[in-house]
């Protein structure tokens, strides 16, 4: 997959957007689906689907069993750590 497709594919929508944004805030913290569904008020059958697409694209990370499964952010991917990097610079997380 080329950069600029691996790109589209990660943040091409407004839910896997919401995803990364929710995850950025503390990469290093793992995501259960109730906590990430709960934070984002995105249905579960949408939020796996865009988990699993972030994953194969390896902007996030996963742990675990199928019914057990954890996500954070894939802060070792180059482009990732970009759009993190990004949110941070903008002021996405400020509360103002």
């Amino acid at each position: 997959m080329s950069p600029r497709d691996e790109i589209v594919e990660a943040i091409g929508s407004v839910s896997r957007f919401k995803i990364l944004a929710a995850m950025a805030k503390d990469p290093e913290e793992w995501w259960a689906m109730y906590a990430l569904q709960k934070e984002t008020s995105i249905r579960r059958t949408l939020l796996r689907d865009s988990l699993s697409r972030l994953a194969s694209c390896e902007w996030i990370e996963a742990q675990g069993i199928t019914n057990a499964r954890r996500f954070r952010f894939n802060v070792s991917n180059p482009r990732a750590a970009s759009f993190l990097r990004f949110l941070r610079d903008v002021d996405y997380f400020s509360e103002t």
